[in-house]
Order: structure tokens, then sequence, then C-alpha cells
């Protein structure tokens, strides 16, 4: 069997293809399931959990053109997954003010620790790097020294300078992306 990247299966799902909905259920069924039963917990019936999550891949259905294609579709769906099981929590009267207060602070520390992962991939990335590129990237972006600062400083040209930091956004973006985050350097 062939496995279809995000991107092609995206494609074929803004073309209407069932076949591709079942596949992207088939590899992330397990974890909206997952995140689905973790928020509602025993607060509901199984049936509940599974009405969340086919509402969850419906709505991707429905809405597909509004994903944009170089998307990847893991996070786009555990965000969604968040979402819809809290919305059927307060839809029942679930959640608790407390709770609400409680779910804000577990959605700042997720984005705390996605923050550090991201920092641990762009340093990561950027070890790999050759020690002139690395510090052409430090000093335009840490120490917000002016590309024309930096070209004198290293003897190159203002537009090898555009062009170094270029690429390495480039990487970033792909490397960010390639782990499971939607948006790049």
């Amino acid at each position: 069997m062939i496995i279809l990247e995000d991107g092609e299966l995206l494609q074929r799902l803004k073309k209407g293809k069932q076949k591709a909905l079942l596949e992207v259920i088939d590899r992330y069924g397990g974890y909206v399931y997952t995140i689905v039963k973790n928020i509602i917990g025993d607060l509901m019936r199984p049936e509940d959990i599974e009405e969340t999550v086919s509402d969850i891949f419906y709505k991707l259905w429905a809405n597909i053109d509004k994903v944009e294609n170089d998307q990847p579709l893991k996070p786009y769906l555990i965000g969604m997954a968040r979402n819809m099981a809290r919305n059927k929590l307060r839809e029942y009267k679930l959640v608790s003010p407390l709770e609400e207060t409680e779910a804000a602070q577990e959605d700042l520390l997720c984005e705390e620790m996605e923050v550090k992962e991201q920092m641990q991939i762009i340093e990561e990335v950027l070890s790999k790097l050759p020690a002139v590129e690395r510090e052409i990237f430090i000093r335009y972006y840490y120490y917000y020294e002016k590309v024309r600062e930096i070209a004198e400083r290293y003897q190159v040209s203002q537009s090898k300078v555009k062009m170094t930091l270029h690429r390495i956004r480039k990487l970033l973006k792909k490397e960010l992306e390639g782990r499971g985050y939607g948006y790049g350097a």
C-alpha cells in the first residue's frame, strides 16, 4: 500500500475523493479519538466520544477548502479535537468555570512546551550549519544587526547575507513543518 503525504491527501480531499478521507481517518483517527476521550473522559458515554470523533472528520470533509494546502493534518486535527470535545462538554454544561480556567492554563502550558520544542529544533538545525552562516543568522535575528553591518563584518555582499538568511529560513520552515508545525521561520 502506498502511503500518501499530507499534501497529497489534502489535494485528493479537495477533489472530493472519499478514499482520501478514509485514509485520513485510518491514519489520524487514533490520535483524535484519544484526545477526545481524554477531554470528555468518564463524563459522557462512549457513544458521545465516537459521535464527536465522527463530527471532527465530517467537519474536516465539509470545510476542506479552508485548510491550506501546505498545512500538516495532524496538528490541525488535534486542534479540532480539543475544541470540539470542549464544546461538547460546554453543550451539556459539564464544564465549570474553574475547569475553563484550568483548560486555558493547560493551553498556555501546551503553547509554552511547543515553543520550547520549536526552539530546540531551531538550535539543532543551526548547529548543523557552517559557522559563518550560523553567525549571520544569529546576528540578524538575535542581535538585530543590519544586513549592511553583517556584510561588512564578514566581507561579503549584502545580497549574499540576504540569500543566506532566506535559505536558512526556508530550511527551518521545512524542518518545523516536517515535525508537525504548520508555520515556519
